[in-house]
């Protein structure tokens, strides 16, 4: 079922933003009423529904990469799409950041992308959906950076530091929260 869900999702999304000029909104949608929808047929809440975010993003990242759709806005699209649908459902929405982010970075490896750069996108999409949502800012932003680093320490080697470098050096993300978080 879950191999399923992601080849549905990346379908979705190659169909959603092929050709759209707004790809971020399009693609946070796709994902939005993807999780959404898969959550109403979720008979257990807590284990499948986060499986099943899982699916989504792994299968939204594929598709965007497929459509050559930038890292950045990807990640960033993707994680405040699944904020925005969890946001007042069962599902714990601090879990499921962390999930997706890791996830986020793992599917971003795999397609052959910059991980850090999706890093920057997966945090600054935490602060858009929180702040749309009325979560903690200061939340999502931990959740995020604990779900990146998480997978760039799997993937191993050098990546969980040039991670960190990037998160640290971006000039569009909140400093304080993430040296907060990295701590």
């Amino acid at each position: 079922m879950l191999e399923d869900i992601v080849k549905s999702v990346t379908q979705a999304v190659v169909a959603a933003i092929q050709g759209v000029g707004d790809v971020l909104t399009a693609l946070r949608n796709v994902v939005k009423e993807q999780v959404t929808g898969i959550l109403a047929d979720v008979s257990d809440i807590a284990t499948g529904g986060l499986n099943a975010i899982v699916s989504v993003v792994s299968g939204a990242i594929k598709g965007a990469s497929q459509v050559g759709t930038s890292v950045t806005e990807s990640a960033h699209a993707v994680i405040s799409g699944v904020i925005e649908a969890v946001s007042g459902t069962a599902i714990d929405a601090v879990e499921a950041i962390t999930m997706s982010a890791k996830t986020v970075i793992s599917s971003v490896n795999e397609t052959g992308g910059n991980v850090e750069e999706a890093a920057v996108g997966i945090v600054a999409g935490a602060v858009e959906g929180a702040e749309k949502v009325g979560m903690s800012v200061e939340k999502a932003v931990t959740s995020a950076v604990k779900g990146i680093m998480e997978g760039a320490n799997e993937i191993g080697g050098e990546v969980g530091n040039t991670v960190r470098t990037a998160l640290l050096s971006a000039a569009s993300l909140p400093k304080d929260l993430v040296e907060s978080a990295l701590k």
